[in-house]
């Protein structure tokens, strides 16, 4: 038990995104049961006028810089604005007599540090991950990773959004002070009309939500004579949405295909739908899943992280492998014509009602704030400490600081991931020349176990083993850079090396390779004509 009765919710943007729609809800839970609770944003964008709608009181803050955007050297704009942030927040906190700060973002220092410094117990809450080829390749990862371990070790408790996101993030935790709390939703379910081939998407028109994906999925399945159309609700103007009308016009789809704006109201949106598609490259969540499990929709996903914990394959919905329309398209062809569809709706509906709806969170999460107590200040202190001497001595250089190396980052287009690691997988490394003393290469761990073990590697230059190394498999940033270290290796024009992984243990690994887009080459490479190629900095 604890005194707690006010609490802080800081949000990093005013904007409304899924976290902010979560952290408005969690408001209003905790207003039900006597919390006194204060939104904290900076300005007074659609998360004020939410709060305004719904009672809930809101304060300004304008100092909430990201680290998500930083290069390998600090920024000095960006280290004064956070020292401004902390002596910001640290005076609301104190005049509006706060007890808890819910920290709902993983982008910036400013709330864990405020808090510590008025001596306050703080929740960091975990929406989502950012991959390295999310973010463009002026930013550094190295120190993005770096600081999100700053915030976890500053933070008394930490919820994830999903046992996906946790297990994504558990490896750079030092305490077991962790734990997640699937996101929720509260939605009547009506009756609706019966019909069988009205698709929606809810996401963003954005390069990693598969919007591509889904219009060239539509095109296929007119190609078979199923009459479908697709209405797609994200719509916000940027120069990848003329992509898309594009991909409409070249495929024909303009009287199958509509694009509208975001609406707050889902729930008449999900009333006038068959079936939901959520074709993202990369989920740590899904939210909209979950809403449409509510409304009684089909849903039709790709396995794109947190969508892989909700979806059981052909019992409460269809999972399909992610960036194939091919298989987007079949899986919704199967969803119109099952003859378990109306079963698999109710499996889905009762698992929402079991897992999903807000009384289930509301359990937790109260009971959460109840255990809530401050921790060891001294250890924190270090922590403080450390943070405060990088912030005040800018343009330190912090490559050095973090486990793995980050020397470029991705675009999505260009990327595959292998198959998994099993024995021994072989990879072509991209010719170069000069001295090869390490390689960087991208690990992805797929089932969510506890990595243990090691991944042994070796090199072949024209057949011949010329190096041998390994890597800690529990030093592994999932979708992160892993530096290999070799005994240094002289290569020269037309030399062919090789790369062999050798991983014999339960958990299933996979490593990125380069995507070969032109047809001829992907027949080729199932024909066994072209080798794997390794996408891997030297």
């Amino acid at each position: 038990m604890n005194n707690i009765k006010k609490i802080g919710l800081l949000s990093h943007t005013s904007n409304i995104g899924g976290a902010e729609k979560m952290l408005i809800a969690l408001g209003e839970k905790l207003s039900k049961n006597g919390y006194d609770v204060c939104v904290i944003a900076p300005g007074k964008g659609l998360v004020f006028e939410e709060c305004c709608e719904k009672g809930i009181a809101y304060v300004t803050i304008d100092s909430l810089p990201f680290y998500i955007f930083q290069s390998k050297k600090i920024d000095e704009e960006f280290a004064n604005r956070t020292l401004l942030g902390i002596k910001e927040l640290a005076n609301i906190i104190t005049s509006l007599d706060i007890d808890l700060l819910i920290n709902n973002t993983l982008t910036n220092l400013v709330g864990v540090l405020a808090a510590n410094e008025c001596r306050l117990p703080v929740v960091t809450w975990v929406h989502g991950i950012l991959d390295p080829f999310l973010l463009g390749n002026a930013y550094d990862s190295n120190t993005r990773l770096m600081f999100d371990k700053f915030v976890f070790a500053l933070s008394n408790k930490i919820v994830f959004c999903s046992k996906w996101t946790e297990n994504f993030y558990k490896n750079i935790i030092l305490d077991d002070n962790y734990c997640a709390i699937d996101n929720w939703v509260d939605m009547a379910c009506d009756e609706k009309k019966k019909g069988e081939k009205r698709i929606i998407c809810l996401n963003s028109i954005e390069k990693n939500k598969g919007i591509i994906e889904a219009l060239e999925a539509v095109s296929l399945l007119q190609k078979r004579g199923i009459d479908v159309s697709l209405d797609i609700y994200g719509k916000n103007g940027t120069e990848f949405e003329c992509d898309v009308v594009k991909t409409i016009k070249t495929h024909k789809l303009e009287k199958k295909v509509f694009l509208h704006e975001k609406k707050d109201d889902v729930k008449s949106i999900y009333e006038n739908a068959d079936i939901l598609i959520q074709p993202s490259y990369l989920e740590s969540f899904g939210l909209t899943i979950i809403e449409a499990m509510a409304a009684k929709v089909l849903v039709v996903s790709a396995k794109s992280g947190g969508p892989e914990d909700i979806i059981k394959d052909g019992k409460n919905g269809f999972l399909v492998e992610k960036g194939s329309s091919s298989d987007l398209a079949d899986a919704i062809e199967r969803a119109i014509f099952s003859k378990k569809r109306d079963e698999i709706v109710d499996n889905a509906y009762q698992d929402y009602l079991k897992l999903y709806n807000g009384k289930v969170a509301e359990e937790k999460w109260l009971n959460l704030i109840d255990n809530c107590q401050n921790g060891d200040y001294k250890i924190k202190s270090l922590y403080v400490d450390a943070l405060d001497l990088l912030l005040r001595n800018m343009g330190t250089i912090v490559d050095d600081v973090v486990i793995t190396s980050s020397p470029r980052a991705i675009d999505v287009e260009d990327i595959m991931i292998s198959k998994v690691i099993k024995g021994k997988c072989d990879f072509r490394i991209k010719s170069f020349e000069g001295k090869l003393l390490e390689l960087s290469v991208i690990f992805t761990e797929l089932s969510g176990r506890t990595k243990k073990g090691q991944m042994k590697a070796s090199i072949k230059k024209n057949g011949k083993m010329i190096s041998t190394s390994a890597i800690s498999l529990d030093k592994v940033v999932n979708n992160t850079w892993k530096k290999i270290v070799f005994d240094e290796i002289l290569v020269e024009k037309n030399d062919k090396l090789y790369l062999t992984l050798e991983y014999e243990g339960e958990e299933e690994y996979v490593v990125y390779m380069w995507k070969r887009k032109n047809i001829l080459q992907k027949i080729a490479i199932k024909t066994h004509l072209f080798e794997d190629e390794l996408y891997c900095v030297v």
